[in-house]
């Protein structure tokens, strides 16, 4: 039984994440780096886009920002970068 307050499963120890939300998921994304030796991505980031921030993790550090782009613009200062969404589009212009 999902406690309505928490979204909190105890019978099958999970998070209904859209109860939590409101039915908003977030949009998952990734940020692969190009090696300039053989040009094979490697998985740099990946993160959490929601309506009004992203969250990106990897290799040890945290990014925040506005959005996935701002976080794949800044990474591309140093590295020769990719971003791929993982999820379609939001259907509902809250995310």
């Amino acid at each position: 039984m999902t406690d309505e307050t928490t979204a909190y499963d105890a019978e099958h120890d999970t998070i209904d994440l859209a109860a939590l939300t409101g039915g908003a998921l977030p949009r998952r994304f990734a940020i692969c780096t190009y090696s300039d030796d053989d040009g094979e991505p490697s998985l740099r980031y990946w993160g959490l886009q929601t309506a009004d921030t992203a969250i990106g993790f990897g290799r040890g550090a945290v990014h925040s920002a506005a959005s996935a782009e701002r976080i794949a613009r800044r990474l591309s200062l140093v590295y020769d970068v990719e971003l791929l969404w993982l999820d379609p589009p939001p259907t509902s212009p809250d995310i």
